[in-house]
């Protein structure tokens, strides 16, 4: 057949086809964009265009991957991929990061948010293999920090810093246990600007997860939020990173992290008791839990008592005392080491407990 009967019949074809793509079965649709990906007729792109937005997510990422191997400057393909990485289904954004990797900047661009933010595993796995296909190297750029998550290069992605915060905070959602608990992890080798994401990790349903966030909470609460000013207003500045929405009305981290951590003294699980009380005792040995301090590192009383005083000397020291019983050994040694740490802090209520201790036993 002379070549212009075979455009001929392939125009004719990709019409028929087309016609399909308003079929009411979705069935019928995904089986005509599967048939125009494989044809030669340039026409057949404007007709997958059409099908980008289909309400059904396998005819749209069907149509994604057909036109994936047929993109052209300025025939919308570009701009309809680069669109499909938001997608609302996880499935047709894997399918649109594994086809943006050859666009380019805008391409890398794409990939990198989709590292950064994706809420589905699999979509940064997916972006971060097709980083690899284009032959993009790690160089500490704004994608480093998706790309080592996604590749759970947990201290990597630590050592990039605040950088590194927005991916692992998702990371630090995902369902995956073990994720967590890496996430977690760098979070605390982050330190001060991750205070907000490790003090929510305590009260993830993992004990793994808990324990590593009561583990890191010394290290996140070395500086104070703000220095302390007797004539500061009150109320906290949050870390960088952090949106301190939720932050306690103190003016020193060591105290919202121990009033964080001191409900934790109560966990079913020992490790995790373990590692809060250790965690306590840390930070009360640093002096941070008897009064506030200045950006100098040191001691400034505001109030007598100081307010992060009073607060640990009602709700921290108390929790310390209760534990002293606990069956681990470890856990009562650590408490006892915080209670003493605390000083006069502790008095009161170690005399609470002292006297509820029945002499004949």
């Amino acid at each position: 057949m002379p070549l212009f009967g075979v455009r001929s019949e392939g125009r004719r074809a990709t019409r028929k086809l087309s016609a399909r793509l308003a079929a009411p079965d979705p069935a019928v649709r995904l089986a005509a964009v599967e048939a125009l990906g494989a044809t030669d007729d340039p026409a057949a792109i404007g007709a997958l265009l059409t099908v980008v937005g289909d309400a059904d997510p396998t005819v749209r990422r069907a149509a994604i991957t057909a036109m994936a191997t047929a993109v052209a400057d300025g025939d919308g393909v570009t701009d309809a991929m680069l669109s499909a990485v938001d997608d609302d289904d996880p499935a047709v954004r894997v399918a649109a990061v594994a086809a943006v990797a050859g666009l380019g900047a805008r391409g890398i661009a794409a990939l990198g948010r989709a590292l950064c933010a994706d809420p589905s595993p699999a979509v940064r796995v997916a972006a971060a293999d097709a980083l690899d296909r284009a032959g993009w190297v790690d160089d500490g750029d704004d994608v480093a920090a998706g790309y080592r998550v996604a590749r759970r290069d947990w201290a990597a992605a630590a050592a990039l810093g605040v950088e590194a915060l927005p991916a692992l905070t998702v990371a630090a959602a995902e369902h995956d246990a073990a994720v967590r608990v890496g996430a977690v992890t760098a979070l605390g080798a982050i330190g001060v600007p991750a205070f907000e994401q490790l003090r929510a990790a305590l009260t993830d349903g993992s004990r793994r997860v808990r324990a590593a966030a009561a583990a890191a909470m010394p290290a996140a609460s070395q500086t104070p939020l703000k220095p302390v000013d007797a004539d500061a207003p009150t109320g906290p500045t949050p870390p960088a990173g952090a949106s301190g929405a939720d932050l306690p009305a103190v003016t020193d981290l060591g105290v919202a992290a121990a009033l964080a951590l001191a409900p934790l003294l109560a966990d079913e699980d020992p490790a995790v008791r373990r590692a809060v009380a250790a965690a306590v005792e840390t930070i009360a040995a640093r002096g941070d839990l008897t009064c506030p301090r200045s950006a100098a590192d040191t001691p400034i009383v505001t109030t007598d008592p100081p307010t992060g005083a009073a607060q640990v000397g009602a709700e921290v020291a108390p929790a310390l005392c209760a534990v002293l019983a606990d069956p681990d050994p470890q856990v009562r040694s650590a408490a006892a080491g915080a209670l003493t740490a605390l000083g006069a802090t502790a008095v009161d209520p170690l005399s609470v407990a002292l006297a509820d201790v029945d002499p004949l036993v």
